[in-house]
């Protein structure tokens, strides 16, 4: 029995080789943001994050052209890996996210300052 290569659908590829723009853009905006966050003092520890998050999304629209133009499987194999980064690192990101900002709101750090133990009684003059 002959082992034979296996082809790529150009099916498989082609709407990933399509979005390819939005994918780049996307990764710009990420890669934006990683850099916004990193101006501030928290920002700094995880702002290579998103920076990285934005480069692995360059890397799968490069992945999509490249499995577009050459139908070879390990082009294709490539591009999914990087997807698959891409996601566990969004993932991972959200997970933080949602950790911090619900200990953040435990902790009473979203009532701003103007808690119902410090709002004024109403009808109470303007505090000065």
């Amino acid at each position: 029995m002959s082992e034979q290569t296996p082809v790529v659908s150009a099916e498989l590829v082609a709407p990933l080789y399509q979005a390819r723009g939005w994918v780049r853009a996307a990764g710009v905006a990420i890669i934006f943001h990683g850099l916004l966050l990193g101006m501030t003092q928290i920002g700094l520890l995880l702002a290579w994050v998103p920076v990285w998050l934005g480069i692995v999304a360059f890397g799968i629209a490069n992945a999509a052209e490249s499995a577009h133009e050459s139908d070879d499987p390990a082009s294709v194999t490539l591009m999914n890996r990087r997807l698959r980064l891409f996601f566990q690192i969004l993932a991972a990101l959200a997970i933080v996210g949602l950790v911090f900002g619900f200990a953040f709101l435990v902790l009473g750090g979203g009532d701003g300052g103007m808690g119902p133990d410090r709002m004024p009684a109403p009808g109470a003059p303007p505090a000065q």
